[in-house]
């Protein structure tokens, strides 16, 4: 095994796959914007650093690989490829994977003792391999560990690979993040990189958080969907009809007379009959109508598509930023309003933030009534009495932009934001001994607000947030201007738990505390009424 050259080049790596492994990875995307299989190949294997040459250079893009891929869309396969790779050319290289699922983490191993049968790679196999581990003669070792603090904290390998993100307890996936380590292996400076492969099907999840992450350019994102995976299409189905872009769209080849018009035109806009020579796909057209037709629209764009995360556990599935964010603020006159005030919605908190709205509130010549959200302010370790300051400041300051108010990009809130009443948390009425003042609401009231705390249920107070946002008749009553990022975010990512539990509650994992200030304000709104006076 000692004859095996090291691939220097994509060009020779590429040549190395086929030889070895018989595999011929695909080296285009259909799609504008995506990556292929072997963008994500090569950035594994050369992100590791020739130690014997002088001129290599160190890759701008972060080390860390996040892969978004659909449902079969080899997400499992690359990963058992690329350890692979790295186990043959990287002497002594630790490589452990943690899985979302045992049964996941087993089907990497198989694909790994597959490749270790094929005749050039055989003999390099140390002793029968276990249940959980491959060890190779060379000392590179990789190990399924079981997804859990026992078998995470406390290792220290080179690499570590998380398939199945979005199925991982938080804690655990946390704790993931620690456990690498760079070395020397061969020719090869390893560099500790954690690669995260999933689908993206949980609106709030892990995944949602590593593209973000992505987007902020700590991780390197490599994402393709089911058009990028479709084998080459036949004459079988028509071509003929409207594209993702509601464009016609033609044949690029002569179909058959008793061609039907395919399901997939929307998603493939003919792409899969066009011999591109780089492209290499494997899902057959066959098997990707059977599973369209299984599956609801917002399954389908999440889990093939990989549009966007699925919004099956969102509390507020329909929001949407072209239907409920304005950039505009509401008139400081009208000819078709009779009435305005400035109300607050208010959730406190010390370790998790206290959350706080701003919203201009118009009653209309026609009876109707419209809620704009202008402001907002989300910060923790703070006290009652900031939180008062606070109030009081921006209630007298127009144009000011205070500590935990989001500015980005967008002009700051030109009204001067004193709040006709504050609807707040009704926790707040308890005095918990930690201010000798008093509650949080007695304290807002010394202070000289009005404020108001009518206690709802839950599902009572989203059903009047519901009422708003999405109205059986009309536009919406609540609206959101785009200043205001924090509650925007929070209004796509307020999710209900992945498993059943006995509780409807959404859950409290960030989300929550804008979504509580809001509630607690249109709350108030409906069962208090609004008294109106002029805003400066």
């Amino acid at each position: 095994m000692s004859t095996l050259s090291i691939p220097r080049t994509p060009e020779s790596l590429h040549a190395s796959i086929r030889e070895l492994l018989d595999i011929d990875l695909s080296r285009a995307a259909r799609l504008a914007g995506h990556a292929c299989h072997f963008d994500y190949i090569c950035h594994t294997f050369f992100s590791d650093l020739f130690t014997t040459d002088s001129t290599a250079q160190k890759s701008r893009e972060p080390l860390d690989a996040v892969v978004l891929a659909p449902r079969g869309g080899g997400k499992t396969f690359l990963g058992a490829l690329s350890t692979t790779l790295d186990l043959v050319h990287k002497p002594g290289i630790q490589i452990r994977i943690v899985a979302g699922s045992e049964d996941q983490g087993s089907r990497m191993l198989q694909y790994l003792r597959r490749f270790f049968q094929r005749p050039g790679l055989s003999g390099m196999i140390e002793g029968k391999p276990g249940k959980t581990a491959v060890e190779l003669s060379n000392r590179s070792r990789v190990e399924v560990l079981a997804q859990s603090h026992a078998s995470v904290r406390g290792i220290r390998v080179h690499k570590i690979k998380c398939d199945e993100v979005e199925l991982f307890d938080p804690d655990i996936f946390a704790a993931v993040q620690l456990t690498t380590l760079s070395g020397m292996c061969g020719d090869f400076e390893v560099r500790g990189t954690v690669d995260c492969l999933s689908t993206q099907h949980l609106v709030g999840g892990l995944m949602q958080r590593m593209v973000k992450e992505c987007e902020e350019g700590s991780r390197t994102l490599f994402r393709w969907s089911l058009v990028d995976v479709l084998s080459t299409c036949s004459d079988k189905f028509a071509c003929h009809g409207r594209g993702h872009d509601g464009e016609p769209v033609a044949a690029g080849v002569a179909c058959a007379p008793e061609s039907r018009p395919c399901a997939l035109l929307p998603e493939c806009s003919g792409r899969a009959k066009e011999i591109v020579p780089l492209t290499r796909g494997h899902l057959t057209i066959s098997d990707a109508l059977r599973m369209k037709t299984r599956v609801d629209q917002d399954t389908w764009r999440s889990e093939m598509l990989c549009l966007k995360p699925g919004r099956s556990l969102a509390v507020f599935r329909d929001f949407d930023r072209a239907r409920h964010v304005v950039d505009q603020d509401p008139p400081r006159h009208s000819p078709v309003r009779r009435k305005h005030a400035i109300i607050c919605g208010m959730d406190f908190g010390f370790r998790s933030p206290t959350a706080i709205l701003w919203a201009v509130f118009e009653e209309l010549d026609d009876g109707e009534d419209r809620l704009t959200i202008v402001e907002e302010y989300q910060q923790s370790q703070r006290t009652i009495e900031d939180h008062i300051n606070l109030l009081n400041r921006r209630g007298n300051e127009q144009h000011h932009v205070l500590p935990g108010m989001h500015q980005v990009g967008t002009a700051p809130c030109p009204f001067r934001l004193s709040p006709e009443w504050i609807g707040a948390d009704p926790a707040g009425n308890a005095n918990t001994g930690a201010s000798v003042l008093g509650s949080h609401i007695a304290q807002l009231r010394r202070a000289g607000f009005h404020v108001k705390a009518v206690r709802t249920d839950l599902q009572a107070g989203l059903t009047c947030v519901r009422q708003r946002l999405f109205p059986a008749l009309g536009p919406p009553t609540l609206v959101i201007h785009k200043r205001c990022t924090q509650l925007i975010e929070a209004m796509q990512n307020y999710h209900y738990p992945a498993q059943p539990s006995d509780t409807e509650s959404p859950e409290k994992d960030g989300s929550d505390h804008l979504c509580d200030a809001l509630r607690y304000m249109v709350v108030n709104l409906e069962r208090g009424g609004v008294s109106m006076r002029r805003y400066a």
